[in-house]
């Protein structure tokens, strides 16, 4: 197995899909893919099974068109939204938990159309314990946040309530701009939510979105399933809540 890792480490950067999917397809099957002994290892092991994973294969057409049209939503206006924000925080754990967070239901859907359809596991899984991570750590994610936000504006010069009133509005388009968007599922109306409530600090709310994710993410079996759920009304993929 170190010489599998070893090869899809090669390849992970630029991958060469011939390469790592022949790779992946012989060693799928050991028992030890499933147990990856570093972080290393566990990274390119997520992103292995989200490029070439068998992921879903019984969405609809016209839901696959649908929830994809969710994922090219969100590169627009929302993503916008999160550059303007960490371009004015500078640096620290929000500009980070923003742009994982607000990925989410691009990496859920955006794999949808393919020849093999992906439900992102590897990617939402690894994003989300990256955000949980923060939210949660002992430290306090709040404390950590507005520390780096006043050391941000004496680095710049700049009284901290005028710096700080600029970053929430600038986190409160984000919110907004995310709010837009439409959703079809339980999964992505908590993906979705947790980059509200993140860019309306609301963070022990994010972290009740992010959970309910995690908790679903324990078997990628299950995820997609969860994670691909629709309901129709009429000709049209209904919007959740439905």
């Amino acid at each position: 197995m170190d010489d599998l890792f070893q090869k899809l480490f090669q390849n992970y950067k630029e991958p060469e899909k011939d390469i790592v999917g022949k790779t992946y397809d012989i060693y799928k099957k050991f028992e030890e893919w499933k147990k990856p002994k570093t972080k290393q290892e566990a990274k390119v092991r997520n992103w292995v099974d989200a490029m070439f994973g068998t992921g879903i294969v019984n969405i609809p057409k016209n839901v696959a068109q649908t929830f994809w049209k969710l994922g090219d939503m969100q590169r627009g206006l929302p993503e916008i939204a999160m550059t303007k924000a960490q371009h004015l925080m500078g640096g620290g754990v929000m500009p980070v938990a923003i742009e994982h967070t607000g990925d989410l239901t691009h990496r859920m859907t955006n794999n949808l159309l393919w020849d093999n359809p992906s439900s992102g596991y590897g990617y939402v899984k690894d994003k989300v314990d990256k955000v949980l991570d923060y939210l949660k750590s002992p430290y306090g994610f709040n404390r950590e946040y507005l520390e780096n936000l006043k050391n941000n504006a004496e680095y710049r010069k700049v009284p901290f309530d005028s710096f700080y009133d600029q970053i929430k509005q600038s986190l409160g388009n984000y919110a907004k701009e995310h709010s837009k968007l439409p959703v079809y599922n339980e999964a992505q109306w908590n993906a979705r939510n947790a980059a509200i409530n993140l860019g309306r600090e609301r963070f022990p709310m994010a972290q009740e979105n992010l959970e309910w994710l995690k908790n679903y993410l324990k078997d990628r079996d299950l995820w997609d399933e969860i994670s691909t759920q629709y309901r129709m009304k009429g000709d049209e993929v209904q919007r959740f809540p439905w």
